[in-house]
C-alpha cells in the first residue's frame, strides 16, 4: 500500500514537484504485486501517456484486463469504454476479455454492473 501512496503522492505533486516518470515506477511495482488499484493506474498512465510521453492503448489495455481480472469495478468500465470508443471508430476491438463476460452473464454482480 504505501507504494501506491507514495506515488500518489509523485503524480500529484504533494510534497515536491509532480514526477510521472518515477511515479509510473513505484505503481508498477506495486501493480506487479497483484495490486488492483495499482494496475488500474498504471494503465491510466498508459493510457494518457503520463511519465512517457505518449500514449499507448494496447499497454493499457493489458494493465486494465489484470485489474479488472481482480474485480476492480473503475478498470472493467475503463475496458467497456475503449472498446466503444473502438467500435465507434469501426476497429474491432477484444478489450474486454471472454472470461469477464461469461462471469457477468452467470450472474457475478461486479461485472454485470461495469458491462
Amino acid at each position: 500500500e504505501a507504494q501506491v501512496i507514495y506515488a500518489d503522492m509523485l503524480h500529484k505533486g504533494m510534497g515536491g514537484p509532480e514526477d510521472n516518470k518515477e511515479a509510473l515506477e513505484w505503481f508498477v511495482k506495486a501493480a506487479n504485486h497483484g495490486r488492483k488499484d495499482a494496475q488500474h493506474n498504471v494503465g491510466l498512465f498508459y493510457l494518457h501517456g503520463f511519465g512517457m510521453g505518449k500514449a499507448d492503448v494496447e499497454e493499457a489495455k493489458l494493465w486494465f484486463e489484470r485489474s479488472a481480472r481482480q474485480g476492480h469495478k473503475a478498470a472493467i468500465a475503463k475496458l467497456e469504454q475503449i472498446r466503444n470508443h473502438s467500435l465507434q471508430s469501426n476497429i474491432h476491438d477484444e478489450a474486454i476479455p471472454p472470461e469477464l463476460i461469461e462471469s457477468a452473464k452467470a450472474g457475478n454482480p461486479v461485472y454485470q454492473h461495469a458491462l
